[in-house]
């Protein structure tokens, strides 16, 4: 479906494909802002592209043939849309703020519920005001809690064996303390910007950090 094809289409509420489609990509903003309800995404789609989806405010079903090849699911493709819950399927790539801003209850992936340091979650209000690190997480993601602004606390298990935080991994997030374990190494670009709760970021006397980036608390 090439991009903006349905865009606005406010009477467009539902969508069929005859069976065994070729469709393989639903290209940029393809049904953005359209009065789409639900659909049922084929399994020969290999890819949904940016803001495939983005603003549909009445979509409430979305859900995926059993089979699927999707390989790729673009920015923002489900950004700001009012959906109970999605079960994308596992294998593909899931690129950032995908569920931004989005009115959502559940993510799962292959029938189970996404891992919170998955990438997923980001701009949602889906991640608790406490957040443990498991000690088996090494990197925490990209933009992996940009604009959660549910989550306050985040912890550190024992035997910790975080690296890196990434770019922009917690900005504007309503983090308000954080105490770095010792294995930390690097903070990315930004990744405590634009957090206006934030008091504290303390280190530990043994601690490992060599790599700052530009702006980390930058507000």
């Amino acid at each position: 479906l090439i991009g903006h094809c349905f865009e606005k289409c406010r009477f467009l509420a539902s969508v069929t494909f005859e069976q065994n489609p070729q469709l393989t990509r639903v290209e940029e903003y393809a049904f953005s802002e359209s009065g789409l309800r639900s659909i049922c995404i084929p399994a020969s789609v290999e890819a949904l592209d940016q803001g495939c989806f983005y603003s549909c405010s009445f979509l409430r079903g979305v859900t995926f043939e059993e089979g699927s090849h999707l390989r790729t699911v673009g920015v923002g493709a489900f950004a700001r849309i009012n959906l109970g819950c999605i079960d994308l399927p596992g294998g593909a790539n899931i690129k950032v703020w995908v569920f931004a801003y989005s009115n959502i209850e559940e993510i799962k992936i292959d029938g189970c519920f996404a891992d919170f340091f998955s990438g997923v979650y980001m701009a949602t209000r889906l991640i608790p005001q406490e957040l443990m690190v498991p000690r088996t997480i090494k990197v925490i993601r990209d933009f992996c809690f940009a604009s959660c602004t549910t989550l306050e606390n985040i912890a550190f298990e024992s035997g910790c064996q975080l690296r890196e935080i990434g770019t922009q991994a917690f900005a504007c997030s309503h983090l308000q303390c954080i105490e770095l374990p010792s294995s930390v190494e690097k903070l990315g670009d930004r990744c405590f910007s634009d957090c206006r709760f934030l008091v504290s970021v303390a280190l530990r006397e043994d601690s490992q950090l060599r790599v700052v980036g530009k702006a980390v608390l930058c507000r």
